[in-house]
């Protein structure tokens, strides 16, 4: 069985979230600490507060925080290095520190109003990356260098493991105010993305690609990250239930674009590489709604007395794109179509019948990409036929 269907199946069977639709194209904008060589952005808040990290010429890396108009530099006392990776609502940080200038021990911190707040995973090297609204802490924790990067959540002083199944390494890079927990694993096949809920695992592979990131997640159960195809460059991604947008999260005219936050107005923050900025500069990026979005569709399934329907609502593009739809049942992947589809508008909704046994379990998919076979848009459902 192809290893993304295997991998949809279980998201979409296994765990349920409503289809979104896709959000607007983005207004973006450059964020570079003065007199930096390199700038990350990692966290956001609802007030639009960015956080991350920056590296001096000399290569101390500190962390900071953007209002809007300031950047301020955070440095923990007598540290070496400063890492800033994550900022909730009330302003308070989490992040790393190390006291040797080569990158020893690295210990985990939570900063709010200048004080600090020292934590470590019991025995072992910390990172903090992520804070919610109750102050609970994400992020990953190792034995040293060359051992296996396993993620975790801190409520209080109270641990628990973040690992994923038989993965090499867990990554867990968000937490929502609900505590689900977005990141990404390791496996032997690449990187994949993770939703955590409930005690339960989702799989986020990105359509075509072979490497999928995933970030930070809102309070909305919306997630941004990058995949990658090939040695094609790396795309932002926004997802959203069982709907995938593309592209429309990538800094204009840049090779690679990596988002890594969102907070819940949809701001999305991360960093790129470009000519102008080729150790890497990070973006803030702004929702707008005076532009149309590439694509847009949503998919559901239904199934009755031996006909099986695909409902497409709100299909549109604004530039022609090669539309495929297919399904995948009893392990088989079943192609419907895939043809070059002209501009769609406005929207448009109908849906596609047909005759179809009762075989359990069934999902649908529809993919609208580019000549270059890059996915723009993606929408995915799930029907029991019953049998």
């Amino acid at each position: 069985m192809n290893r993304l269907c295997l991998s949809l199946l279980v998201v979409f069977c296994g765990f349920s979230r409503p289809a979104d639709a896709q959000g607007p194209p983005y207004t973006f904008a450059k964020l570079q600490v003065p007199g930096s060589v390199f700038t990350d952005a990692t966290g956001i808040n609802n007030a639009g507060h960015v956080v991350g990290t920056y590296y001096s010429s000399n290569g101390v890396r500190r962390g900071y925080v953007f209002d809007g108009s300031t950047y301020t530099t955070i440095d923990f006392p007598g540290a070496a290095h400063t890492f800033i990776f994550g900022i909730n609502g009330s302003d308070s940080t989490a992040g790393s520190y190390t006291t040797q200038s080569g990158g020893g021990q690295w210990h985990g911190l939570a900063g709010s109003g200048g004080s600090f707040t020292v934590f470590d995973f019991p025995g072992r090297e910390t990172d903090g990356r992520a804070i919610n609204a109750a102050g609970q802490i994400v992020g990953v924790y190792n034995n040293g260098p060359g051992t296996p990067d396993t993620g975790y959540l801190k409520i209080e002083n109270a641990y628990t493991a973040v690992a994923f199944p038989g993965a090499q390494h867990t990554y867990a890079f968000g937490i929502n105010d609900a505590g689900t927990i977005s990141g990404t694993y390791a496996a032997p096949d690449g990187l994949h993305g993770f939703i955590l809920a409930g005690g339960t695992f989702s799989v986020i592979n990105f359509p075509g690609a072979n490497q999928t990131f995933v970030g930070g997640i809102n309070n909305q159960n919306k997630a941004v990250g990058w995949s990658k195809r090939g040695t094609n460059p790396t795309h932002g991604f926004l997802v959203s239930g069982t709907g995938w947008r593309a592209f429309d999260v990538d800094f204009p005219g840049v090779v690679d674009t990596q988002p890594q936050a969102l907070n819940d107005s949809g701001q999305v923050v991360g960093n790129y590489s470009s000519a102008e900025c080729p150790q890497g500069c990070a973006f803030l990026a702004t929702p707008r709604n005076d532009v149309p979005p590439v694509c847009d569709q949503a998919l559901s399934l239904q199934y009755s007395a031996g006909t099986l329907k695909m409902k497409f609502t709100g299909l549109k593009t604004s530039t022609p794109l090669t539309w495929t739809g297919a399904l995948l049942a009893l392990n088989t992947r079943v192609p419907l179509w895939s043809a070059p589809l002209a501009a769609v508008s406005p929207a448009q909704s109908f849906d596609v019948s047909f005759a179809f046994p009762a075989v359990g379990s069934v999902l649908g998919w529809s993919t609208l990409s580019r000549a270059s076979g890059d996915v723009i848009c993606a929408d995915f459902a799930t029907v029991n036929t019953g049998g």
